[in-house]
């Protein structure tokens, strides 16, 4: 009989395995770059693989006699690890640039990522292999723990640090470590396990209330100085510094960072708008000098600095839509004083709200559209370029916007552009907005499009695009030379004459299509079933590197190799060789009947698991809102349906197991299809409803899919160690948990290549 206490350990262990998984992307993403945040969950993966597989070679070691002291020490060790890892984490100084030194950066960083996750698996498979019998309870207790984990981090960040919650998450560890222990005789380590516990939450307490002994010290290669503020939430890890003088010729202003690699900026306003006439000068002043008393709808709103240039031109009708509640604060309550109460003057509006979603609900229509560099390379908790997404930029979005302008409005994007020669963020822009002119009946694209560029002699140029929804007019046309004069710009774009560029020769093609299948780079345009904006790579860049005008897109591909080549030999050392070279495994298969049948079975199992997963959190992100809402309410739900559906599973017969097992693949096949198809009509009909409604729907989508899901590892592995023929050793357990892992683990690289 299973002890109580036993399922809540499991469920405490799965809880914090998730909290440690999230803050590792927040963490991940804060300090280094967005690329490596979805390497966590392929660690945990592995790590779970390679536990059941030290189980299987070693069944004396972990007989059923040691489990209790087994089990209350691997959760104490699972506990431990992770607060050696971030804290050994935090003290790397490293810039991540394409090298051999990265590379063994990178290996010392993913093994001190695997201890933690092996640890924990350890922890569940004997949980697993010893209450085999009840394995659809402890199954439940496992998903349900992890789905909570999961809200609990989601929550918790908009209270902590991610730090101290690593410390936390540490503390609830070792509280699973002392509930295993309640099975155990009076014992040194029965006795040492409260006692650490007191002490790991003593620890978080006082880093979290008091002196902050664990906490980021690098960013991007830098050291952290001059913080003014810092505040973490499930979004982004926000900071605020003073801004080098020499950005804004020594004017006094704010610097907000993302994460590791965006930032933007807030400007001190006391009313006088001559200190801020250096505004006038930056070409994301241009059209708000152009067009007067205009309705205007800013998209990103950051630190508020189109927001004050558009007020200082004289528009007082400004709404300003800005996704992270911390940047709402800052601009509205925290630096209040700092920006002269900006965004609490009549005619400016501030929501907290995602771009598109405010453009679907929003029965307005504007002057102006903007969106000034809204960047996307900060991740809220999973995978390079699989998560990397920027759906304000898609056909759909381009025609979203088009239907919320006057008729003589005017969608004002600012992007960059390279000095190497070739076209990339401007070039995908335009195409874009040429494929949703296209689909809206706009018969000659080129007469509503003005690009610009300034001659700036940093790397990368700021770019000025206009898509108006009436043709421009001639005399428009001339103020816009005018200006575009005074601030140095030039034409890459005009309606009325050709230039000698890339842009207008995919402009004027008779065959677009070939123009962009030339082209070095893709620059194709994104749709919201595909919207990596940022993803400019062909496959065959992935063979090799390309021109010099990429490199800050051929990144990714250097992470990706170095990560499927790490991750590739810890697969082979850890789980592949270990099989190979035991006696054991050459018994096993020569007693057991198909037996690579059932690992098969397994790794397909957690393959598909994150085949379906990663879509679903990408095809509801546009619907929700957030990057957040997605990952958090997609992976809580699945789990604690798929919970829910393992102790349904229980109810089975024995001698039906096969046979519902059967039929529950065939189901969720027939389900997976209709989602397929009927996804996006669902979303288009509840796309305006409030955020409430929006994630009660996709509660209910998810759930009969989580359950289904949930059914499959458990019938699994009854099937298997139902049969004496098939399990002699009674393995049957650690054979499904490490084929699941090792399914899972890899499956990531798929879909981030895909």
């Amino acid at each position: 009989m299973v002890r109580r206490s036993v399922y809540w350990g499991v469920f405490f262990v799965a809880l914090s395995t998730l909290a440690w998984e999230v803050l590792l992307t927040r963490i991940f993403s804060a300090t280094i770059y967005y690329h490596f945040v979805f390497i966590s969950i392929s660690l945990a993966m592995l790590g779970f693989g390679c536990s059941g597989v030290v189980v299987f070679l070693f069944p004396r070691f972990f007989s059923k006699e040691r489990c209790s002291a087994q089990l209350t020490l691997s959760a104490a060790l699972f506990s431990l690890t992770t607060l050696g890892a971030i804290s050994a984490y935090l003290q790397i100084d490293s810039a991540f640039t394409p090298s051999l030194g990265t590379f063994a950066v990178l290996c010392v960083i993913f093994a001190l990522i695997f201890l933690p996750y092996f640890f924990s698996g350890l922890s569940i498979t004997l949980a697993l292999t010893h209450y085999s019998p009840r394995v659809n309870v402890l199954y439940c207790y496992d998903l349900i723990g992890a789905g909570l984990g999961c809200v609990f981090v989601m929550g918790m960040l908009f209270v902590y640090d991610g730090i101290s919650l690593v410390i936390a998450a540490s503390v609830l560890a070792m509280c699973a470590s002392l509930l295993f222990s309640r099975s155990l005789g009076g014992t040194p380590l029965k006795l040492l396990i409260p006692a650490a516990a007191v002490f790991l939450a003593a620890a978080f307490a006082v880093n979290a209330y008091g002196v902050r002994f664990l906490r980021v010290q690098y960013v991007a290669g830098h050291s952290e100085s001059d913080i003014i503020f810092e505040k973490w939430n499930p979004i982004n890890r926000v900071t605020v510094r003073p801004a080098a003088p020499e950005i804004f010729d020594g004017a006094n202003v704010l610097q907000i960072n993302y994460d590791a690699t965006a930032l933007s900026f807030m400007h001190f306003f006391d009313g006088d708008l001559k200190r801020l006439e250096y505004l006038q000068r930056l070409p994301w002043s241009f059209y708000y000098r152009i067009r007067k008393d205009a309705a205007v709808l800013i998209i990103g709103v950051g630190g508020g600095h189109d927001v004050l240039t558009a007020y200082i031109n004289g528009h007082r009708d400004i709404t300003g839509v800005e996704i992270n509640p911390t940047i709402v604060s800052l601009g509205k309550e925290t630096y209040r004083h700092f920006n002269g109460d900006l965004f609490n003057r009549p005619g400016i509006r501030l929501v907290c709200n995602d771009g598109r979603n405010f453009i679907r609900h929003t029965d307005r229509q504007f002057d102006i559209i903007h969106l000034s560099n809204v960047d996307s390379f900060v991740a809220s908790s999973s995978g390079s370029f699989t998560f990397v997404e920027n759906s304000l930029y898609t056909v759909e979005a381009f025609k979203d916007y088009y239907r919320r302008l006057k008729d003589d409005g005017v969608l004002w994007m600012g992007r960059w552009n390279t000095i190497e020669g070739y076209f990339l963020e401007t070039f995908r822009v335009l195409t874009g907005a040429v494929a949703a002119l296209g689909e809206l009946g706009v018969a000659e694209p080129e007469k509503h499009l003005v690009i610009l560029e300034a001659q700036t002699p940093v790397p990368w140029r700021p770019a000025v695009v206009l898509l108006k929804k009436s043709p421009f007019g001639s005399e428009e046309l001339r103020a816009i030379d005018r200006l575009r004069d005074e601030m140095g710009l030039v034409w890459l774009h005009h309606p009325e004459r050709r230039m000698a560029n890339a842009l207008d020769e995919y402009l004027f093609a008779p065959d677009r299509q070939t123009i962009l299948d030339r082209y070095p780079f893709r620059v194709d345009p994104n749709r919201d079933d595909c919207p990596f904006f940022y993803n400019f790579l062909k496959p065959v860049h992935y063979l090799w590197n390309p021109h010099t005008a990429a490199v800050p897109f051929t990144y990714p591909v250097f992470m990706f190799k170095s990560l499927l080549i790490i991750v590739s030999l810890m697969v082979v050392l850890t789980i592949f060789l270990p099989l190979l070279v035991s006696d054991a495994v050459r018994r096993h298969i020569g007693q057991v009947d198909r037996p690579w049948g059932y690992l098969l079975y397994f790794a397909c199992l957690g393959l598909g698991f994150m085949f379906i997963e990663i879509p679903l959190i990408q095809k509801f992100i546009l619907f929700l809102g957030q990057p957040l809402y997605a990952i958090g309410l997609i992976l809580s739900t699945l789990l604690i349906a798929s919970g829910t559906g393992s102790l349904l599973a229980g109810r089975f017969p024995e001698d039906a197991a096969l046979r519902r097992l059967c039929g529950i693949i065939l189901v969720l096949c027939a389900g997976l299809a209709a989602y397929i198809g009927g996804l996006p009509r669902v979303f288009e009909l509840f796309l305006g409803a409030p955020l409430p409604v929006r994630c009660a729907v996709a509660v209910l989508l998810l759930l009969p899919l989580g359950m289904l899901m949930g059914m499959a590892f458990p019938l699994g592995i009854r099937v298997l160690a139902g049969n004496p023929a098939d399990d002699p050793l009674g393995v049957g357990d650690q054979r499904g948990l490490l084929s699941d892992g090792f399914g899972s683990g890899m499956g990531r690289f798929p879909q981030l290549w895909i």
